[in-house]
């Protein structure tokens, strides 16, 4: 093998581990977030962000949307309209917010949540 080649992939693999080992990890419960989605169809999808900042429920929604492509629709004053091609109001069923096990009143917009914290959309 050519010399040069395999220092190029000593450094490639010296790098990648730099990368995964060098990311810094909250302490246990800190900075970490989980949005569920709970499609009521005994379907759920669970994401881990890893934040120290409050937030509303509606841009940790918007978040996992984007980088998951999660087609994402919401009324004027930021209910879900649709997420994940689940539409509100189909079969009497409509997207609930929970924060941390309670049913949330407030639009996703208003509901700010801090870390730790579990966040669940639930068609319901």
């Amino acid at each position: 093998m050519n010399r040069k080649l395999l220092i190029a992939i000593v450094i490639i693999i010296f790098f990648a581990a730099f990368l995964l080992f060098s990311s810094p990890t909250p302490k246990k419960g800190e900075g970490k977030l989980t949005l569920v989605l709970d499609y009521g169809n005994n379907n759920k999808q669970s994401f881990q962000l890893l934040t120290n900042e409050q937030k509303s429920a509606w841009s940790l929604l918007q978040e996992v949307a984007a980088v998951s492509k999660i087609d994402l629709e919401a009324t004027n004053d930021f209910y879900p309209r649709k997420i994940d091609g689940m539409r509100d109001g189909i079969d009497n069923k409509h997207w609930t917010l929970y924060v941390n096990g309670i049913k949330q009143k407030s639009s996703p917009f208003d509901a700010v949540v801090k870390p730790p914290a579990e966040v669940i959309f639930r068609f319901e």
